[in-house]
């Protein structure tokens, strides 16, 4: 009955730790205010997220605070254009999504008809993500981890491990 107690425990713990596991995902979110040039919020304007790599679309619409939301993106660059009647349509290029980031874009439209296009660059931040390889870059020197400890006092807490 002990050993089932224990079975059942060690299930159990092991349940937990692939469910945690599997709630981490490597996404990150978009998100904003939209706005008229007096700096009122501008309510149930189409705001469409363009994927830069793969060209897909997402669209919301600004709920009564003028709030936009995109969440578990995937890293990479994208574009939004908003768009409400009586204002120019507005597109922002190269917002940056990273891993466990919120990208936040806030939008000023201006007046005018859906006809006229604004477009606005941003910049590309110092941290780019590289989506197309799986590596770490660093490199850990004289024998120190980045938490300060000894690798050799590190290496030496793992299970079949003898140091060199």
């Amino acid at each position: 009955m002990r050993k089932f107690q224990n079975l059942l425990l060690v299930l159990m713990c092991f349940g937990l730790f692939i469910s945690q596991m599997a709630a981490q995902s490597p996404t990150g979110a978009i998100e904003g205010n939209i706005s008229d040039p007096s700096s009122a919020i501008v309510a149930g304007a189409t705001v469409t997220l363009t994927e830069t790599a793969t060209a897909r679309s997402v669209t919301a619409t600004t709920n009564d605070e003028g709030f936009y939301s995109f969440r578990s993106l995937q890293p990479g660059t994208y574009s939004i254009k908003v768009e409400r009647q009586g204002f120019s349509t507005s597109t922002v290029e190269n917002v940056v999504v990273q891993v466990g980031q919120v990208a936040r874009t806030d939008i000023a439209l201006t007046v005018g008809s859906q006809s006229e296009t604004v477009q606005v660059e941003l910049s590309t931040t110092d941290v780019q993500v590289d989506t197309t390889r799986q590596t770490v870059d660093g490199v850990i020197t004289d024998g120190k981890s980045p938490n300060c400890r000894s690798t050799r006092v590190t290496f030496s807490i793992l299970p079949h491990y003898s140091p060199a």
